[in-house]
């Protein structure tokens, strides 16, 4: 059975929809999540989980070179390089 570790990387050009975090626990744990949305080339939009990092190197209505691996319904955002 393949995983998405060992699925091979796919590279979109695509655009930033939109940005958006997940602020979640309880007490003193506290974490947040961070979410970014692309439009792929043929019209489909994929929710991929990113990290600060990823967060913040995009903007929205960016466009780009979107690179990830896909394996059934798991995402894995990897690299996003901008047009401009």
């Amino acid at each position: 059975m393949r995983t998405l570790e060992a699925t091979p990387q796919k590279l979109e050009s695509a655009k930033v929809i939109s940005k958006a975090t997940k602020i979640g626990g309880s007490g003193a744990y506290i974490s947040t999540k961070y979410f970014v949305t692309f439009e792929i080339s043929n019209g489909n939009r994929k929710i991929f989980q990113s990290n600060l990092e990823q967060f913040n190197g995009v903007t929205e209505n960016e466009t780009g070179t979107l690179t990830y691996k896909e394996h059934e319904n798991d995402l894995m955002f990897i690299d996003f390089k901008s047009d401009s």
